[in-house]
């Protein structure tokens, strides 16, 4: 195999494990509540007065516009490094350096969702946050995949045994 679909490889697979760690804003989960879009409806539910609501909404705006930039920074380094990779001969060091400055704009990203997720979280009442906890565990499934239902035309656990061939005849 050659370096030029190695690196292709690699950043493929760099692509899929990272992009699948961030659902966007609509997502399900811990992220909607920095959704301030979303967050009319949960307040209602939570019993939010209007106050708590108004310091929740800016946190969660703030947090928006951090992401944002946040977001675009990882984007920009993501192309770095696969710019790093589309060469003939890569320079692995610095294949490698970016690797870990992309990791640490993960990282970063994370810590900043984490840290407004608590920051709102404080806000609350531990009345409002154990309401919080069961609207969460209402949303998601049995499985607790998020109430997602299964792709479309897969059956059964990947490990399931095949089903039986149709009778011959038919």
């Amino acid at each position: 195999m050659n370096a030029r679909a190695l690196s292709l490889i690699f950043s493929s697979a760099l692509l899929l494990a990272s992009g699948a760690a961030f659902a966007g804003p609509g997502g399900r989960g811990p992220d909607a509540l920095l959704d301030p879009g979303r967050l009319d409806r949960a307040a209602e539910r939570l019993g939010l007065d209007d106050a708590t609501l108004e310091k929740v909404k800016a946190r969660a705006y703030a947090a928006q516009k951090e992401a944002i930039t946040a977001k675009a920074e990882l984007k920009v380094a993501r192309i770095e490094l696969h710019r790093l990779l589309d060469t003939d001969a890569p320079d692995k060091a610095a294949v490698l350096a970016q690797v870990d400055r992309v990791g640490q704009l993960e990282s970063a990203l994370r810590r900043l969702k984490v840290s407004a997720l608590l920051d709102i979280r404080g806000m609350l009442t531990p009345e409002q946050r154990a309401q919080l906890k069961t609207m969460q565990r209402g949303r998601r499934g049995r499985d607790g995949r998020g109430g997602r239902s299964p792709r479309r035309g897969r059956r059964g656990p990947p490990d399931a045994p095949e089903p039986p061939p149709p009778p011959p005849g038919d």
